[in-house]
């Protein structure tokens, strides 16, 4: 009987702390359920979540160590949604690498090792890129991660819609590398239509259809104008730059002839980033194709300024072109062909090189230099973009001699 009663005192608290534990960890199942149900992020529930996963963490058995750290983690990306804090967003990307650590661990005597599921890793990238890591350190391991297509440790629809989200993201990643068919795949694995949308017009402009570039950009613009997450994951998809996207919106509808609608988009992008030396440099040309030369004058010399005020070695010889146009207009045309040559002599990969190269030929052969700076000319207008004003190059081509001894621009 003194055996069964010493038994008794030892066995209750025991099942005390079980009990306990069980209760804690029934909570936090809860409170994780309701963050990873796919509804939107709430940043009162997903705070809840961290201090219940938090409560588990302190009483968890090493096995279960990095699934409870996996869900703290998820639960501070959540928050971070909620909030778009960029430090927050860090603090969920280290959170998912200890996760990811600690599932790579021998766990305890038993020395099981269980490696972190695709998920994890594809959701420690969209934290780091949220919280404004670049694109290239990412794309590699998101793009493993996203192909290895395994749900382990996460319900089926909780995974398919991580899977879309590194879709969105490697879209993107491409998107800004320059690679638009491999933005068009990944943006097609994705919920992200008006990323489709913009892929499809930078794939019309590409080809020069800018009437349906311009098209597809607007429908982009309208739709992140006009969203209101229904999820997490929309939360977290990646965002446009909006001044950007409305200066290559507007760009689309200069080239496709709309200057009017085009002045309205260069107006709303410099509204949003008085930063933005293109859209400067853009109503620039739309205002000089309405008439306004006065505005085009001060708008060129706005997008010189803009740009210099940048670091970087394309932002100075965005700098350098954007004022060989002043310098040109000023019909000072040897100062002008200098800023040309500064710009194209960069070691820079820039979108505008032939446009540069068109305009420093358009300079010497506007201050005299005909001859072979005539027919080089008359080659570069075939690769300049819609941006380049063909009709005055024409007109300076049509003033000079077919023959002189000048010699060529270099």
């Amino acid at each position: 009987m003194r055996i069964f009663f010493l038994a008794l005192l030892v066995a209750t608290p025991l099942e005390a702390a079980d009990q306990q534990k069980l209760a804690l960890e029934t909570a936090a199942d809860a409170d994780f359920a309701r963050v990873a149900s796919g509804i939107v992020a709430d940043f009162a529930f997903a705070t809840k979540c961290i201090q219940s996963e938090a409560m588990v963490a302190a009483v968890a058995t090493p096995e279960q160590v990095p699934e409870v750290t996996f869900r703290k983690a998820f639960c501070q990306l959540a928050a971070a949604a909620a909030t778009g804090d960029r430090a927050s967003f860090e603090k969920a990307a280290d959170a998912f690498d200890d996760a990811i650590a600690d599932a790579q661990l021998p766990a305890g005597k038993q020395k099981i090792r269980v490696m972190a599921p695709p998920t994890w890793h594809i959701l420690a990238a969209v934290a780091r890129l949220n919280a404004g890591a670049q694109g290239d350190s990412e794309e590699k391991g998101l793009r493993v991660a996203v192909d290895a297509a395994d749900c382990r440790g996460v319900s089926p629809q909780l995974c398919h819609s991580i899977q879309h989200l590194g879709s969105a993201w490697l879209g993107w990643i491409a998107l800004v590398n320059g690679d638009r068919p491999a933005a068009s795949r990944w943006f097609a694995n994705s919920d992200a239509p008006e990323w489709k949308a913009w892929a499809s017009g930078r794939q019309a402009y590409e080809v020069r259809n800018y009437r349906e570039a311009a098209d597809e950009y607007g429908r982009a613009i309208g739709l992140w104008r006009a969203a209101i997450p229904s999820s997490l994951s929309e939360q977290l998809n990646p965002r446009p730059e909006m001044s950007r996207a409305l200066a290559d919106w507007g760009g689309a509808q200069l080239a496709s002839g709309d200057a009017a609608a085009a002045l309205a988009n260069f107006d709303a992008a410099i509204k949003a980033d008085k930063a933005n030396a293109r859209a400067y440099y853009f109503r620039a040309l739309a205002e000089q194709r309405s008439g306004r030369e006065g505005a085009a004058t001060e708008d060129f010399d706005l997008a010189s300024r803009a740009a210099l005020a940048q670091t970087g070695a394309d932002a100075t010889a965005r700098a350098h072109f954007y004022r060989g146009i002043v310098f040109y207009r000023r019909k000072e045309f040897v100062r002008a062909e200098q800023e040309f040559s500064s710009a194209l002599s960069a070691d820079v990969s820039i979108d505008w090189r032939a446009d540069a190269r068109a305009w420093r030929l358009l300079a010497a052969v506007a201050g005299g230099a005909c001859g072979a700076s005539r027919e080089d000319l008359s080659r570069a207008e075939g690769s300049a973009s819609p941006y380049f004003p063909k009709q005055l190059a024409d007109a300076a081509m049509a003033a000079c001699p077919v023959t002189s001894a000048e010699p060529s621009a270099r």
